[in-house]
Order: C-alpha cells, then sequence, then structure tokens
C-alpha cells in the first residue's frame, strides 16, 4: 500500500511529497515523487543503503533512485522525516515532462 510520508515540503522546485510502499517485511520503498500535485514514478531504486549518524546516533535509509532518467537521493529516517536531493533536478524533470507549448 502506497501512501505518502510527511506533509509536503517547499523547495525551490515547489511542493514535493514521496509516495512509499511498505513490503511484505514492513520495509518501505519510495515509489513516485509528487511535485505541485503531478507524479513522478520512481523508475528504479538504484541503491539501498541503511546509515548510522554516529553524531546524532540516528539511523536513516538512504535511496538512490532513478526518477525520469534522472538521479534522485532520498533520505528517509524511522521517524518518517525525509529529504530529497538535488532539488534542481527535479524542476527539471517537471520541465522535461511538461506537455508541449506550455
Amino acid at each position: 500500500m502506497s501512501s505518502p510520508r510527511n506533509d509536503e515540503k517547499s523547495v525551490p522546485g515547489g511542493k514535493i511529497s514521496v509516495s512509499f510502499h511498505s513490503g511484505y517485511k514492513g520495509e518501505e520503498t519510495p515509489r513516485a515523487v509528487f511535485i505541485e500535485g503531478r507524479e513522478f514514478p520512481i523508475e528504479e531504486v538504484l541503491e539501498r543503503k541503511r546509515i548510522l549518524n554516529r553524531a546524532s546516533g540516528r539511523v536513516f535509509d538512504l535511496f538512490v533512485c532513478r526518477i525520469a532518467g534522472k538521479k534522485v537521493n532520498i533520505k528517509a529516517d524511522p521517524s518518517g522525516a525525509w529529504e530529497m536531493s538535488p532539488p534542481p533536478v527535479l524542476s527539471s524533470l517537471e520541465k522535461e515532462q511538461s506537455p508541449p507549448g506550455s
């Protein structure tokens, strides 16, 4: 079952949210990014790493994904918070998938 995680975030490319899918082991995987309400499916999860931030002691998952042929990093922690980088790539996705003449 997919559901957006957390509220939308405002970034230079607009409002963004991420939809995750929970698998049979309860591990969540990102499935789509929504920019200003438009869906951009994640074509492929290229890499997944569980990382321990030694300074804070917090653990998070780092997903390296392909969206519209571009690499995007999504960092998610167990609290439900997430971050995405690089934001300029996301605004370029929206331009690439805009209908002709817009």
